[in-house]
């Protein structure tokens, strides 16, 4: 316990203790000496000569170093210790006098400002502002806040040395003598520029689009939302709501690569936005889907002219790194309260109304209609059930001779998909390979079908037949994947079918989207013996520059112009001029869709010399066609006579 009751004393004592201490210790060494002088025989002139100085010596010495220089030693310790701290605080500080002229800066600020210490002292802060806000701020600031309150906090931009602006976070003090008066401000901020613009980063991407800088689906939906309410509470006026769709866009992606996909969204949404009214709302969903919102229509008529307008905006080409692209829109369009009372009703049925467009032809717009989901549901089934049937290997491939009329000859022969369906029978290939091309699938029925006509054609040759080339469509998309010669050689080569007897069929619209990919790519087929012809030639407004560079062999007059070839004059013009221009470059013509004599007779007498279509034989499965070969004559690629019934 005893113990206990000295640690207190053991402790860092204070100045009065040490005093107490050492004045005790004093008078009990002078009190020993006294008790002690006669011991030693000294007199007590000798105490008061040298031994009373001493002491006092010893008494005044602690008491000054305790109550003077103790006190300043620790002034300038603590005065160190402030500098220390305030040239390596990360804040900027700024101290100004009481007229608000800068006394002390230290380094930060001079890191975060790009001034000297010699280049504001003596400055008002305002060397830093950067006119936001106005100087009404700053009278407002010190006249108002500092005086009423001693302090200031918040936010403002001001400009370094260099010019640049930067957002601070900014604290002001007044510091007060013992008077009550201000004896100087004390300033501190810290540059939260980039924190800022962070967090603004943040803001924007959750409600706008990155790419387009148009609002995403989550602000149309707030934007929808509010509007209904406004018009709940009228009840006067209708929103209507119109999704658009470009059509084929996949393939500009495909084939010209991403960058220019993405300048190319860029260059629609500043077209859409460009023909709108102020109040119209302008969004992208993602990919190649947008929303236009119009907030007060009045009837059908003012939305279909909305629709034209962006039907005629958007067909205009757009010029992108030398190409000129053409994007086509498919509109579908819903109007509240009659088609939805929420965003997500009116988006899913707009979304509705835009895939009938396509399934009608695309490059159109139009409105919903309850009957619609139906179709909907059905297009999903139908793609889920040719899934299906892909991975059951329900397809087959039909095929259709391409016959010389005056002599009766096989010339060669087209591969068409066929589907059977267990519950509906023959599906239409106008119905299921546009369901492929929308679902991604098209890739797949494409090199499926290269791969059976290789290994049909194979096989018929072993079997004794004639060799003739049998012609395979190509998709968009297969033609402008970057190693579709090398597949289509692999396939070939793994069947054992030598390349001419392969012919590659492309619309005229996909060979005339990328130029320069395409004479690469049709050069390349061509050097490795593919036969190359153009399908549906005369819908795709091609240019005769162009196509005289093309590698190909053949051009397909549409069977649009061969219907009414007989009835209609300008269609008789057309396959005239389109026979007469093939002869001059040198290319051979095959009509498609001849079903009677006098087409034949007036596609003879303008030259052409090759006929397909029901005229002479529909699409055959293969153990029909096999037939049908073996009872006809064929035209041998090597000129040579060929076998006959």
């Amino acid at each position: 316990m005893a113990h206990d009751k000295i640690k207190p004393w053991l402790a860092p004592a204070s100045p009065v203790r040490l005093l107490i201490l050492i004045v005790i210790s004093i008078l009990l060494a002078e009190a020993f000496v006294m008790v002690t002088l006669p011991m030693f025989k000294l007199d007590t002139k000798w105490q008061a000569d040298v031994l009373d100085p001493v002491l006092l010596i010893l008494l005044v010495a602690p008491a000054l170093y305790l109550f003077s220089f103790r006190p300043l030693a620790r002034d300038r310790m603590r005065q160190r210790i402030a500098a220390r701290v305030f040239e390596s605080a990360r804040e900027a500080i700024i101290i100004t006098d009481t007229d608000t002229r800068i006394l002390m800066v230290n380094d930060s600020f001079c890191d975060i400002t790009g001034y000297s210490r010699d280049e504001v002292i003596g400055q008002a802060p305002r060397i830093l502002s950067s006119g936001e806000p106005a100087e009404e701020f700053y009278q407002h600031l010190w006249h108002h806040d500092m005086v009423n309150e001693g302090r200031w906090e918040g936010e403002q931009w001001n400009r370094r040395k260099n010019g640049e602006h930067y957002l601070e976070s900014l604290s002001v003090n007044a510091i007060y003598n013992h008077a009550g008066a201000v004896d100087c401000y004390i300033a501190c901020f810290a540059d939260i520029t980039d924190s800022r613009n962070a967090e603004d980063r943040i803001e924007f991407l959750a409600h706008y689009d990155e790419l387009t800088q148009l609002p995403n689906r989550n602000l149309l939906r707030q934007r929808v939302e509010d509007l209904i309410e406004m018009t709940r509470r009228r009840n006067r006026y209708e929103i209507a709501l119109l999704f658009i769709d470009l059509d084929r866009f996949k393939n500009i992606n495909d084939s010209l690569g991403h960058p220019v996909g993405d300048r190319l969204l860029q260059l629609v949404s500043k077209r859409l936005e460009d023909c709108l009214r102020a109040d119209d709302i302008v969004a992208r969903l993602g990919g190649d889907e947008f929303v236009i919102v119009l907030p007060v229509v009045r009837g059908r008529e003012a939305v279909a002219t909305v629709a034209n307008k962006i039907q005629t905006v958007l067909n205009e080409p757009f010029a992108i790194d030398g190409y000129n692209l053409v994007v086509t829109p498919s509109i579908g369009i819903s109007i509240y309260p009659e088609h939805g009372r929420d965003f997500d009703a009116l988006i899913k049925n707009a979304d509705t109304a835009m895939y009938r467009a396509k399934q009608e032809g695309r490059n159109g717009f139009r409105f919903y209609a309850s009957q619609m989901n139906e179709h909907v549901t059905e297009r999903l089934i139908l793609e889920n059930e040719l899934r299906e049937a892909i991975e059951n290997n329900d397809l087959s491939l039909h095929y259709q001779p391409v016959m010389r009329p005056k002599t009766g000859e096989l010339i060669s022969a087209e591969a068409l998909a066929r589907w059977w369906h267990p519950k509906l029978g023959w599906i239409s290939p106008t119905k299921f390979i546009p369901v492929a091309e929308e679902s991604g699938l098209i890739n797949v029925i494409g090199d499926w079908a290269l791969d059976t006509a290789c290994r049909q054609n194979r096989e018929w040759q072993d079997n004794g037949l004639p060799a003739f080339p049998v012609a395979v469509n190509i998709s968009a998309a297969q033609f402008h994947q970057p190693d579709f010669c090398s597949k289509v050689c692999g396939i070939a080569q793994r069947n054992g079918l030598e390349p001419r007897f392969l012919a590659l069929e492309l619309t005229e619209s996909m060979v005339m989207q990328d130029i320069q990919g395409t004479i690469a790519m049709l050069a390349e087929l061509a050097a490795a013996g593919f036969p190359l012809m153009i399908d549906d030639f005369g819908t795709g407004y091609s240019s005769l520059a162009y196509l005289k560079r093309f590698p190909i062999q053949k051009l397909k007059i549409d069977r649009s112009f061969v219907n009414d070839l007989t009835d209609n004059a300008d269609d008789e013009a057309i396959v005239r001029a389109i026979v007469s221009m093939a002869n001059a470059l040198n290319f051979e013509v095959i009509a498609e869709g001849v079903e009677t004599e006098a087409q034949i007779e007036r596609l003879t007498h303008h030259g052409c010399e090759q006929i397909q279509g029901y005229y002479f034989s529909k699409p055959l499965p293969v153990a029909e066609f096999e037939q049908f070969v073996r009872q006809t004559r064929c035209v041998d690629l090597d000129q040579r006579s060929c076998r006959s019934a």
